[in-house]
């Protein structure tokens, strides 16, 4: 409970409402909860503690000239309502990401044995046919230990990096110190490279392009995620079918909502470096469902042309 807390307080809040009273300044918790706001309060510009004052104790750390409300002149209701007030207002500019994102510096890795993944930036790549070279260094202290424990695994990864997305299998990991910087340089075997579904089908009067913008949508937006038990009887069995179109049949990735909201929480306070995140892992699922077009009309399986559907 008590690393949670440091948590909450110190990374995950928008903001933290501090009821200041006698009896919060003399509990341990609260105390440990006060420490950790202030810690994040010194770091980040704008506003993030917001008192509400029950009397007038003094708070350690809080200066006497930060504005406050007053419980006893808004009461609960208009406390609640203030603060809906202040959540509507946009994002500080200070902290707003700074224009459209063409691309990512990072790779996207996922490994299925651990249920791990990891967004590390890249210096320097080679991508091949059927193998790649990659160098990276971390901006994370979580990625170098992620990389070391590759080395000697012969495990195999999803790799995303740029527009190029592979299941690779890890051939040999270097971890090379020079000038003060740690580096790790990963050499891959590129054991497959077109997730694309054996074939994409229209039905209930979509095609198959609308279902597979229907699965971009919602990997992108959120739209119409998967919902358990949703309808009876036949439209329940229709709906169960439609689903496994919009997840792909056989596809490697099957997304049953957006990741990008809970991919959030981790980086809602570097809003460049979630965007960097954000656009890699967009691209590593968008490319697991390469776009088709049929050649010929009115035939549901037909002939088909790939074609790339990477975000832009």
């Amino acid at each position: 409970m008590y690393e949670h807390l440091a948590e909450i307080y110190n990374r995950k809040a928008r903001y933290c409402l501090m009821l200041v009273s006698d009896s919060y300044a003399t509990k341990a918790w609260t105390t440990h909860e006060r420490r950790n706001a202030q810690a994040r309060a010194l770091e980040q510009k704008g506003e993030y503690i917001l008192p509400v004052r029950f009397d007038n104790t003094r708070i350690p750390g809080l200066p006497s000239t930060i504005g406050y409300i007053r419980f006893q002149e808004h009461g609960a209701e208009g406390v609640c309502r203030l603060l809906c007030q202040r959540l509507r207002k946009p994002t500080d500019a200070s902290v707003a990401p700074k224009g459209l994102l063409t691309t990512s510096p990072r790779a996207c890795i996922l490994d299925p044995d651990e249920n791990l993944q990891a967004f590390i930036p890249v210096i320097e790549c080679t991508w091949e046919h059927q193998e790649a070279v990659l160098m990276f260094e971390p901006d994370d202290a979580t990625d170098g230990p992620f990389l070391d424990r590759l080395q000697g695994s012969r495990r195999s990864v999803d790799i995303a990096f740029k527009h190029n997305l592979g299941l690779c299998q890890i051939e040999d990991v270097q971890h090379i110190h020079k000038d003060g910087r740690d580096r790790w340089s990963v050499r891959l075997r590129i054991t497959e490279s077109d997730f694309t579904p054996a074939m994409e089908m229209g039905m209930q009067g979509l095609s198959a392009d609308d279902i597979a913008e229907r699965r971009a949508r919602r990997i992108l937006l959120d739209e119409n995620p998967f919902v358990e038990g949703k309808g009876s009887g036949a439209k329940k069995l229709n709906e169960a079918a439609l689903e496994v179109f919009i997840r792909g049949v056989n596809a490697r990735f099957q997304p049953k909502g957006s990741p990008f909201p809970a991919l959030y929480h981790p980086y809602n306070r570097q809003p460049d470096k979630f965007l960097e995140v954000a656009w890699i892992l967009g691209v590593l699922l968008l490319t697991a469902f390469k776009e088709h077009r049929r050649r010929r009309r009115g035939d549901q399986v037909g002939t088909y042309a790939k074609r790339d559907a990477a975000p832009r």
